[in-house]
């Protein structure tokens, strides 16, 4: 048993922090939180507990004064800024010398390479997130893989970049965040091979190892129920092998017609069906309950 479950026999420790603004979260390491209701703590504790944030940043609690980091927790109804479209990068940070490091310098220069982002926030010591507007769309994967190596270079550290997919406004739910940072910590613990994985291989890799993510699994599924057809697209291009003409005849339709589904599935999920690799995440997230 765990030393603060015997001292606070009512706290849980989990994968994520909790939710629940009656609680602490204290982060034990990079993929553990220990979760304590306010009411089982006494006010000296609860200072004590402040103390050791203000001086070890490896212990933090959920901070509440973010107003990107509550709405991303689901501590507060309305996001600090509208948008339409919203992309999660989760970046874990080793520093290599902490004695030359300067964390609001390393977040300075991210923050010039990262367009249109709303805010960041820190989950640990290592582990950062920043909000990013995604209601372009465009691709940052470019942008960050071109400047990971300089970057790393210059502030001493190792890197590991995660984008998460694009949400919609109407769409995104703190339980989503919660999936994300779930597939993120448990490659950092199991596998950490690559220096940036994006949204669609990082769940490939989830799925395909056994875990679950019923949040965005019930999200993409929602997406591809919704869309015209789409379901009997994804079927035939991966019996086709991704050729288009050959799907298109097959389902009967203008080449074009085809063209166009697949763009705008692409504009509200980031999964192009032309890449192999976001078809067959599409295609087993379709038949998940069958494998």
């Amino acid at each position: 048993m765990h030393p603060l479950i015997q001292l606070f026999p009512d706290g849980t420790i989990s994968e994520v922090p909790s939710h629940n603004q009656a609680e602490i979260s204290i982060a034990i390491n990079a993929s553990q939180w220990f979760n304590v209701s306010l009411n089982q703590l006494s006010e000296r504790e609860i200072q004590l507990i402040k103390t050791l944030q203000q001086q070890n940043n490896h212990y933090q609690m959920i901070s509440h004064t973010n107003p990107w980091q509550e709405y991303i927790t689901g501590h507060r109804q309305d996001p600090p800024q509208i948008y339409q479209y919203l992309q999660l990068i989760y970046i874990d940070c080793q520093v290599i010398d902490s004695t030359s490091f300067s964390k609001h310098e390393w977040i300075d220069t991210l923050l010039a390479v990262l367009p249109n982002c709303f805010g960041h926030f820190s989950l640990s010591k290592d582990l950062s997130v920043f909000i990013i507007d995604g209601s372009n769309s465009i691709p940052i994967s470019k942008d960050l893989e071109h400047y990971l190596l300089p970057i790393e270079d210059d502030f001493a550290v190792h890197m590991t970049i995660f984008s998460g997919n694009y949400w919609s406004k109407d769409m995104f739910s703190a339980p989503l965040f919660t999936d994300e940072l779930k597939m993120v910590q448990q490659y950092l613990t199991s596998s950490n091979r690559h220096k940036f994985i994006p949204f669609n291989k990082l769940l490939f890799w989830y799925l395909l190892n056994g875990y679950q993510c019923p949040s965005i699994n019930t999200s993409l599924l929602t997406l591809l129920h919704q869309q015209e057809a789409i379901s009997s697209i994804i079927e035939e291009l991966w019996q086709q092998k991704g050729i288009l003409t050959k799907t298109a005849q097959n389902l009967f339709l203008h080449r074009n017609t085809l063209q166009y589904r697949i763009d705008k599935f692409y504009e509200l999920t980031g999964l192009s069906l032309k890449s192999m690799d976001d078809l067959a995440l599409c295609y087993l997230i379709l038949h998940r309950d069958t494998f």
